[in-house]
């Protein structure tokens, strides 16, 4: 029972720091003020945002910048990679990941790729290096042209949206599309591309604050299984007193009757 009650408490303050933690490096990450996102149980089965809504949401009053993202599995030296897509245009001023040496910017030329720091030194790369990925049953050979610190949001490898254009059969979705507004516009706006996406079910639109909110909160998730299982543990324990008291009284009859 005291074993079930601090693994309680140890995974209450563990899962609440790393859902504080998510929460404020997710915030920190975006610079903008709405984001477009598809809802998670979609996403995992290929599910995306039509690449035609970047241009939509671009005509809504008070909206400034459009900035969209992909995401396609890889391969990096056998092991399967999460690839992300960004326009390098826009990328700078909508992401902030932290960059170290090098510029998104860069990610304009074609052949051109960054890696999140851990990657790298994982990976023994530096801005100029060059690596093979292979994305869409296609082997790319990419120049490493800039290493950031944070990858909650663009994950660890990151390409200009021209790649996705070039090497994936049809229209590729977009699984992000990050919007900045005018002071005083986020609210409306923010209503406008609600109405944009009235007809997708799987698309929705936040503020900067409540989509990191919500990355945080998929910590909840795993924090109830371990609730589950702990509590569990705690009701067998309690059953174990239990059964231990009555077996105590049970065994020894003649002693209690005695006295």
């Amino acid at each position: 029972l005291m074993i079930g009650v601090t693994l309680v408490a140890a995974a209450t303050v563990f899962a609440s720091t790393l859902r504080s933690s998510l929460k404020e490096q997710t915030s920190g990450q975006i610079k903008t003020s709405l984001v477009v996102s598809v809802i998670s149980s979609a996403a995992g089965v290929g599910g995306g945002l039509n690449p035609d809504l970047e241009h939509t949401i671009a005509q809504v009053p008070g909206v400034t910048l459009v900035s969209p993202m992909r995401t396609s599995i890889g391969e990096q030296a056998g092991s399967l990679i999460s690839v992300s897509g960004v326009n390098a245009d826009t990328a700078s001023r909508a992401f902030d990941p932290g960059v170290s040496t090098g510029s998104l910017d860069s990610l304009a030329r074609e052949g051109t790729v960054a890696v999140s720091q851990g990657t790298a030194t994982a990976n023994g790369l530096r801005v100029g290096s060059s690596v093979r990925l292979q994305l869409s049953q296609k082997t790319l050979s990419l120049e490493v042209v800039a290493v950031y610190e944070h990858n909650q949001v663009m994950g660890n490898w990151v390409v200009g949206n021209g790649v996705f254009d070039s090497i994936v059969s049809g229209r590729p979705l977009d699984s992000l599309i990050l919007v900045n507004t005018a002071p005083g516009s986020t609210a409306g706006a923010e209503r406008a591309i609600s109405g944009l996406l009235a007809d997708d079910p799987t698309a929705k639109v936040q503020t900067a604050a409540a989509y990191a909110k919500s990355q945080g909160d998929q910590v909840n998730t795993l924090l109830y299984v371990m609730y589950g299982l702990l509590g569990f543990s705690v009701l067998v324990a309690l059953i174990g007193i239990v059964n231990t008291l009555i077996l105590s009284i049970f065994e020894r009859t003649r002693e209690i009757g005695l006295l």
